[in-house]
């Protein structure tokens, strides 16, 4: 009988990635200007958390179409923390992004 060759182990099963998380975090202050003028509108950031869950980089990827909403969503986003995206079960940094709506009287 012929000698079967030797057996290869299996690969790895590779985890499922997971992208960060927010939980809750404070909501942005609503600029008294903008309150003042009517402003309404949504910030679309992308942020890049970093493997301790803190946002490393914040970028607008669409404006509300107001300045001071935009900075508002920034700051407010800079201050959060999140839960980091993984990779095979480890910390990773990893990008996700971050819908901010301004939006006068909202009982959200």
């Amino acid at each position: 009988m012929p000698a079967l060759p030797p057996a290869t182990p299996a690969p790895a099963a590779e985890t499922r990635p997971s992208i960060p998380a927010y939980a809750h975090n404070p909501a942005p202050e609503y600029p008294q200007s903008a309150r003042w003028d009517g402003e309404e509108g949504t910030v679309l950031l992308r942020v890049l958390v970093n493997v301790s869950g803190l946002p490393e980089k914040i970028t607008v990827v669409r404006s509300s179409g107001y300045t001071s909403l935009d900075r508002a969503a920034e700051k407010a986003v800079r201050h959060w923390r999140f839960t980091p995206g993984t990779r095979d079960g480890k910390p990773v940094a990893m990008q996700v992004e971050v819908p901010i709506r301004f939006r006068l009287n909202d009982s959200n």
